[in-house]
């Protein structure tokens, strides 16, 4: 895939709780958090929800939370949020996302789009 996308944000990159992330949750970009971290919102309680599967990069302040689990014998078991499952994409090696880096680090951010989607 040519495509690519990039997400900056000021704090916190959340995976909401919602009905459409609640059995598995996938995410193709690359995502910095200039302040806080990537994590899922309510990590700490309920069901278990599968994987979180992050195909790009994840840059964070502070590690974010996804999840808990335990080891039983020599597995581990999730108790709540996710299991992680991160890809790193070797394009971003030498590519970047478009206007990804134009304004990072200069502390002149534009916000191009702003959009929330409802996946009900």
């Amino acid at each position: 895939c040519d495509d690519m996308l990039g997400i900056i944000a000021g704090t916190d990159i959340n995976v909401e709780d919602t009905a459409a992330n609640l059995d598995d949750c996938e995410v193709h970009a690359s995502m910095i958090s200039l302040a806080n971290s990537f994590r899922a919102s309510q990590w700490n309680t309920g069901d278990p929800r599968g994987d979180l599967t992050v195909y790009g990069s994840v840059a964070q302040s502070f590690r974010g939370s996804v999840g808990t689990s335990e080891l039983v014998g020599d597995e581990e078991v999730i108790l709540t949020g996710y299991a992680k499952d991160y890809h790193y994409d070797w394009r971003l090696f030498d590519q970047s996302p478009p206007h990804f880096y134009e304004f990072f680090g200069t502390g002149n951010y534009v916000r191009v789009r702003w959009r929330e989607l409802d996946a009900g």
